[in-house]
């Protein structure tokens, strides 16, 4: 508490310093109108960014021109300065020196293409942070200034149509059925492991975050939500060299540091970038209840249960670690020709413990059973990948592009699990171990070529081929003193191979573009069980997605799009492998080898606008699939059995908004905010069916106080969220921090911050509905969060390194699940 009370004395501190200070500046006008330097026209909302003049070039304000293209402002005098001008691609930059308070008339300003900007002039810092095109919503991280010391989680959060809530569980138009990409490449982790690795990534490594609503057909046809792709700062001006080090630490003991390093000389591009982290939780504990529902006999009367009501409770310790390591390789051959060779990794693991009790009783409420259980385990996960790509040029066209890919992906795996059960009444000794590893191993090629025909057609095609390979090995060895010792052996393979070729036609005429396109791919996937080989099938299945797209474009600050898609959802191993990987032989949980793949179709609208300090974009969309992928629970002799089919229905109707507006240069704020009515049932002889309404809100913003402080907030609230079979408890969450920037460029910055400082303990709870039985959960931890952050970058960069503008994008498979890619992980019996 003491900790609490100083931290949030240290921020009105802070702040009523600065709003005390006063003082009174020599102002200067300036104004002038923003044309466009081919056919003159007037810049509605041109950028206009002011850097002052000195060896820092400090980024000193920003202005925007109104409708018309035209500016007016005030600076303070002496002084000299740099204004740097820009609207979408054009930009332009000048030298002002101001000496006494004589207005100046800029008169007309001519915007030309920005590579004629004044060198060592950084055009991005005057572009917007939200950015918006045909297919997608991009935010720019390198731009925000909260990156150089936030994890990328962090960051996440204030991305378009994106939310992370209480759990750091990301979803995109308050759907989870999305694919997350980095640099066009799949990270292939589950849920909780991707939120180690998001936490474990610095964000001032990272350029952009792509949100792609409408991937059309050169993107795999997985992702029924859409794309979010992870852009990094390779795409970003580079030239010398630059070194960044960051380091954060929290009170529960967490660490992180992270290393970039970016150098260019002559034709060679090299970027390098990694980073440690170690994580720690406080204890957390959950309680569970189940109620089996009464049954009559044939005289109405109810038959006694003995194992009618069960209630748990548990208590949790966890602690992971995780490294990222990143690097790229480019070499320009010629101004036609260039070639990249890049790779990307991550490994992690995890330790636990946990302990609880859990009762049966009767029907009577008698106690009939009632045993302890302990149990600790390790996981460790991974992905590595290395890509090849080659791009040539036309020498006569520079948008006609041909590129030539190659990826080898790799994921291994692996879980360890010990537990012990006690009895206290009724029930029998046991021990045992639960052991697996396997991993996936991928080899994709791809072809893609652009080319524009007579500047109003652009033709897109390509073909691409992967042949994945899955594979898992599990051991499970149980010791009972009443049963005897028992072991249990599990292999399964799985492969794929996926072919898929698309052509896509895009027409633009004045304000209107309009997008067809059709990808047609086939699969042939062989399950294999090498010690049942009975139980081996294989099965192929064609699939034709076709995807629609209409823009249009009033003025050059205003986009209205409407789009169809379909999409498919590929199960992934962990669901199909039959392996009964649970610890408590009173809970039973499988894959089911039997899936197949999800459909679903997409309608979607959407408008953005931009007018000078705000940014607002909508989307209305409403989707359904007829045989989703769901996981179904029920009650069979008093256990408790869970699997997935493909009888699942949903329907989906949804309205989205993201919100940003800056009313100065010191003051940010933006919004995400959505909701959308679902109705969803599991299908089948056992249909269940459940809807609702559920909505998301998250804001945040920040002010930069004198003596460059930066004070930022966030706050959330999600509401609860249903499924076919149940529902989660409604959430909030809240944070702040201060940051600060020292010496030369900004090149060190620290930031403190809290996250929910006045909530001492959080909890979440779900429950499942079935007609047979009714399961109420909480789960309790502590979401209280202090840490600091440091960041020091070093070297200069001014030169843009090169890459090629295609590669290849591996997004077909279905993730979000925790139990990804391990076919004998421990379900923990809940």
């Amino acid at each position: 508490m003491t900790n609490r009370i100083f931290f949030i004395l240290a921020l009105l501190c802070t702040f009523n310093h600065s709003m005390a200070q006063t003082g009174a500046d020599s102002l200067t006008q300036i104004k002038g109108v923003v044309l466009d330097s081919i056919n003159r026209q007037p810049q509605a909302y041109a950028t206009i960014r002011v850097l002052k003049q000195d060896s820092a070039r400090t980024d000193y304000r920003a202005f925007t021109a109104n409708e018309n293209g035209i500016f007016s402002f005030s600076l303070p005098y002496p002084q000299q300065y740099i204004l740097v001008f820009s609207s979408s691609e054009a930009a332009f930059s000048r030298e002002l020196n101001l000496s006494d308070e004589q207005p100046v008339d800029l008169g007309e300003v001519h915007l030309i293409n920005s590579s004629h900007v004044l060198d060592e002039i950084s055009v991005s810092a005057a572009k917007p942070l939200v950015k918006f095109s045909m297919d997608r919503v991009a935010y720019s991280i390198e731009d925000d200034p909260e990156s150089r010391t936030s994890n990328l989680l962090e960051m996440l959060r204030k991305v378009p149509l994106l939310s992370v809530d209480g759990d750091d569980k990301i979803r995109l138009k308050g759907g989870t059925k999305f694919k997350i990409l980095m640099d066009g490449k799949p990270t292939n982790f589950s849920e909780d492991d991707l939120k180690n690795i998001l936490k474990s990534t610095q964000a001032n490594t990272i350029k952009e975050i792509e949100v792609i609503t409408d991937p059309g057909a050169k993107y795999d046809a997985d992702g029924l939500d859409g794309v979010i792709n992870i852009v990094t700062v390779s795409n970003s001006k580079l030239g010398g060299y630059s070194l960044t080090l960051s380091s954060g630490v929290d009170q529960r003991g967490s660490i992180n540091g992270n290393a970039s390093l970016q150098l260019q000389q002559g034709k060679w591009g090299v970027i390098l970038s990694g980073g440690l982290g170690e994580y720690k939780s406080l204890n957390s504990h959950s309680d569970s209840y189940r109620e089996i529902f009464d049954q009559l006999d044939s005289q109405g009367n109810i038959i006694p249960n003995p194992y009618k009501y069960l209630e748990s409770d548990e208590k949790n310790t966890y602690k992971g670690n995780s490294s990222n390591f990143r690097g790229k390789i480019t070499y320009e051959i010629d101004t036609l020709q260039l070639l990249s060779l890049s790779g990307n990794g991550y490994l992690g693991g995890s330790d636990f413990t946990s302990s609880g009790q859990t009762q049966m009783s009767a029907t009577d409420r008698t106690p009939t059973q009632h045993y302890q259980t302990n149990s600790s385990g390790k996981n460790k996960y991974g992905n590595i990948s290395a890509n090849f790509d080659y791009q040539l040029t036309s020498a006569k066209e520079k948008e006609r592009l041909l590129t030539v890919s190659y990826q080898f992906n790799y994921s291994p795996l692996s879980n360890e699990n010990i537990y012990k059960i006690d009895s206290l009444l009724n029930y029998h000794n046991y021990n045992g171990k639960n052991f697996s590893q396997g991993g996936m191993i991928a080899h994709t090629a791809q072809i893609d070529f652009t080319t524009p025909i007579k500047e109003v057609h652009v033709v897109e095609a390509g073909a691409k081929y992967t042949l994945r390979s899955n594979k898992t090995e599990s051991e499970y060895y149980k010791h009972d003193k009443l049963a005897g010792d028992s072991t249990q052996h599990d292999r399964y393979n799985n492969q794929q191979d996926i072919l898929g070729v698309y052509l896509s036609y895009r027409y633009t005429v004045e304000k209107w573009s309009f997008r067809a396109g059709g990808r047609l791919e086939y699969t042939s996937q062989q399950a294999r069980f090498p010690l049942e080989e009975a139980k081996n099938f294989s099965k192929t299945y064609p699939n034709l997605i076709p995807s629609v797209s209409i823009t249009f474009k009033p003025t050059d600050m205003q986009t209205l799009r409407a789009t169809y898609t379909m999409g498919l959802w590929r199960p992934g191993i962990w669901q199909l492998n039959p392996f009964n990987s649970s610890v408590d032989s009173n809970f039973v949980s499988t894959g089911n080898p039997n899936l197949g793949v999800e459909h679903n179709q997409s309608f979607g609208i959407s408008y953005d606008i931009a007018t000078g300090k705000v940014y607002l974009s909508t989307s209305l969309s409403y989707y359904f699939s007829r045989n989703s992928i769901e996981h179904f629970s029920e009650m069979r002799n008093n256990i408790s059995y869970s699997t997935y089919y493909n009888t699942g229905e949903y329907d989906v109707a949804g309205l989205y908004a993201y919100l940003s507006w800056n009313p100065s240069s010191k003051v940010s704020l933006y919004a995400n905010l959505g909701g959308h009515y679902a109705r969803m049932a599991t299908g089948g002889t056992n249909s269940q069916e459940n809807s609702g309404f559920q909505m998301s809100f998250y804001g945040g913003g920040s002010y930069t106080m004198p003596w460059k402080i930066r004070l930022s907030g966030y706050g959330g609230y999600q509401s609860p969220n249903i499924n076919a079979q149940g529902s989660n408890s409604q959430y909030y969450y809240y944070g702040v921090s201060l940051s600060r920037s020292f010496f030369k460029k900004d090149a060190l910055t620290v930031r403190l911050s809290a996250n929910m400082p006045f909530l001492s303990e959080r909890r979440y709870s779900s429950e499942t509905r079935t007609p047979s039985y009714l399961w109420h959960s909480n789960y309790f931890d502590n979401s209280s969060l202090f840490g600091i952050n440091v960041s020091l970058r070093l070297g200069d960069m001014s030169v843009q390194i090169k890459e090629t503008e295609r590669t290849i994008s591996s997004d077909d498979l279905k993730s979000g699940d925790s139990g990804a890619s391990g076919g004998g992980r421990a379900q923990g019996g809940r």
